[in-house]
């Protein structure tokens, strides 16, 4: 017998999403006569090159205001951009924006965290925010810190990666209403599209969709993935759980699964064998959240031959209908990959294959 972390058993659950979106009228650059470089770029990561074989791309100002990628959130102003001509962007990536926000010289010490609470339906005209409106004519409610995952310390960046649904990618709009602080925008890159979280030192990398439900004060709760069909990937996907302290429950559509936990720290990862069909809603329920929790395409093995690696305790849950061979599926334990399990569809099969 192989020891393992997991149980499973079933459960039909629901979660509501988290940073709902508004819709506006895109930005056009013949619509702006003023059109200087900014300084700032959109850069490809893990995309390939443009038919030119670029990966970097200028962003246009398209007011005097915007030359500077600083917007005071008290001035309720707009900084305005475009790409001349329009990025092409493949399907199932994401636009990452990196910023950080200061408190502004007249104001205390710290910016007052106004990131919608989970559940919260809002429009462009909410107070409060930094919003950022993308070509695709959706616009979004940037973070302004980790407390609404709970994460109490103060980080010293964001990088927030929206969704982008359209084949090409030509104008970004930041905007305040009345928000705290002041947000500057240190990079855009185009990115592979992931949902969820992920702290990494000072940096929190969060997407939409992403909440976290607090049933008493203080530490832990029921994190939530949980994404519209217009922004899913269409790909299979894999979950993958970083810093996971002692025991959770994580549930994935109608499946759920039981972790023990061991004495530290743990990382563990749910490929889409795993997972629902649909995946969503996504939750994990802790007394001690996770360090990250994200679902991102899934890595096939490096060959038709190669072990699928995996928890020995979800091997049994792993979906036959995936299996690369009807008979039997091959697994490595992704602590021990050289430790190969198997399994098979019937006690036949596995007489002939071990004889």
């Amino acid at each position: 017998m192989v020891a393992s972390h997991f149980s499973r058993f079933w459960r039909l659950s629901t979660f509501s999403l988290f940073f709902l979106l508004t819709l506006s009228a895109p930005w056009t650059l013949g619509s702006c006569a003023f059109k200087k470089p900014s300084g700032l770029t959109v850069e490809l990561y893990g995309v390939p090159p443009n038919s030119e074989g670029r990966k970097s791309f200028i962003l246009y100002a398209l007011s005097r205001d915007s030359l500077q990628p600083r917007l005071d959130g008290k001035k309720n102003g707009k900084l305005e951009y475009a790409l001349d001509p329009a990025l092409s962007v493949p399907r199932g990536y994401s636009l990452e924006v990196e910023y950080t926000l200061t408190p502004r010289k007249e104001e205390s010490t710290t910016v007052k965290d106004s990131t919608p609470t989970p559940g919260t339906r809002l429009n462009s005209a909410s107070s409060g925010n930094f919003m950022l409106k993308t070509g695709d004519s959706v616009s979004w409610i940037l973070p302004q810190d980790g407390r609404f995952l709970g994460f109490s310390e103060n980080f010293s960046t964001l990088r927030y990666c929206v969704p982008l649904t359209t084949a090409t990618l030509g104008s970004l709009v930041f905007s305040s209403t009345g928000a705290d602080g002041v947000l500057e925008i240190q990079a855009l890159r185009i990115v592979p599209r992931w949902f969820g979280f992920r702290r990494d030192g000072t940096t929190l990398n969060v997407t939409p969709f992403v909440s976290l439900q607090t049933p008493v004060p203080g530490p832990g709760g029921t994190y939530s993935i949980d994404v519209p069909d217009q922004f899913r990937l269409s790909d299979p996907v894999a979950l993958s759980i970083g810093g996971a302290r002692g025991p959770m429950t994580l549930g994935s559509g109608e499946i759920k699964y039981d972790y023990r936990g061991g004495s530290g720290a743990d990382s563990f990862l749910l490929g889409p064998g795993n997972l629902g069909t649909p995946p969503f809603p996504l939750t994990l329920s802790a007394s001690r959240g996770p360090d990250s929790m994200v679902l991102q395409r899934a890595v096939p093995p490096p060959s038709a031959q190669a072990a699928i690696p995996a928890d020995p305790g979800l091997i049994l849950s792993y979906q036959q209908n995936l299996w690369r061979d009807k008979r039997f599926e091959v697994f490595s334990w992704d602590r021990f990959p050289s430790l190969l399990i198997f399994d098979t569809v019937s006690y036949e099969i596995q007489d002939k294959l071990f004889k």
